[in-house]
């Protein structure tokens, strides 16, 4: 009897072991299982952060892209707004010649109305 006893405190004790090292492995995965969401989570930030840096990579592109097509339109402008001023130029060189053309007619016509006065 007193060996049964033995042998049912011994096993007890092996039963509280194993139980013990399984609730000490049960602890274990339980960390390992919030460890792993906690880098899910940080993998599902991460990916957040790098499709935001995607876009913005995007926009930048394109806004590059707008400004090289701007300068374009600002060289074309200056261009054209030259040609407009050297019309312009011309064309007042014209009209100053066609006044001082019809200043001197003026000139003249009053010459021969005193003339003739």
């Amino acid at each position: 009897r007193a060996s049964e006893r033995e042998e049912m405190l011994r096993l007890q004790e092996e039963v509280d072991a194993v139980t013990e090292s399984e609730k000490a492995t049960v602890r274990a995965l339980e960390r390992e299982r919030w460890e792993a969401q906690a880098l899910r989570d940080q993998l599902t930030r991460l990916r957040s952060e790098r499709d935001a840096l995607k876009r913005t990579m995007v926009d930048d592109d394109v806004l590059r892209d707008e400004l090289g097509m701007l300068r374009v339109e600002l060289k074309e402008l200056r261009e054209e707004n030259a040609r407009l001023e050297g019309g312009q130029k011309e064309s007042l060189k014209v009209l100053e010649a066609e006044c001082e053309r019809l200043q001197r007619e003026c000139d003249n016509a009053r010459g021969e109305t005193r003339e003739e006065g």
